[in-house]
């Protein structure tokens, strides 16, 4: 609780995993109202997890190579709880801001102007995430991509994400489950 995690890089092949956090095993991972400014990885540049609680995080300007710049979790033992997060400045040459695989839900969220160099999107995800009530706006790829085919995306605002708002195996869910694509006011990109 309540860490700061700034310009961590994680050694390894084409970048390593995990920048500042790197728990490759059921470990019961929590992690609330922390920073992770600047950190690095080949997947998740900031943090990768096999589950776990993150909770009301700012994650700001963390790089990766191939997996979420800011965020690779993949949970196969345990659940995924991401909430109340802020994600911004994000940067991975071939992958978005969140990489999120895995039973659990991702709630509460902003994921905005994330891509400053690359085509960085905000979200990716599967595996029964239920995605709700976020804000995914001006990320320089896709805002939401989403690889099954059966989901649970309600009362989102995806808006003006440079390769299109929804990706993956459907198409435009605004107006749909209580979607909506309106320009969130921001009171600073910053």
């Amino acid at each position: 609780e309540r860490c700061v995690f700034y310009r961590n890089v994680a050694a390894g092949f084409e970048g390593g995993a995990g920048g500042a956090i790197g728990a490759d095993d059921d470990v019961g991972l929590e992690i609330r109202e922390s920073a992770f400014t600047g950190n690095l990885a080949g997947y998740g540049g900031a943090v990768l997890a096999l589950g776990g609680l993150i909770e009301r995080c700012r994650f700001d300007g963390n790089g990766g190579t191939y997996g979420g710049a800011a965020i690779e979790m993949h949970a196969y033992l345990s659940s995924i709880d991401i909430r109340g997060n802020v994600f911004v400045r994000n940067d991975a040459i071939g992958a978005p801001t969140l990489v999120v695989l895995g039973p659990g839900e991702l709630r509460n969220n902003t994921i905005a102007f994330n891509g400053l160099n690359y085509s960085t999107g905000g979200l990716v995800f599967g595996g029964g995430l239920q995605v709700r009530r976020n804000i995914v706006a001006r990320n320089a790829g896709v805002g939401i991509t989403c690889t099954e085919e059966f989901v649970q995306v309600a009362c989102n605002d995806v808006w003006e994400n440079a390769n299109g708002n929804y990706g993956g195996l459907w198409g435009e869910l605004a107006g749909i489950d209580g979607n909506i694509s309106g320009g969130p006011v921001f009171s600073s990109p910053r």
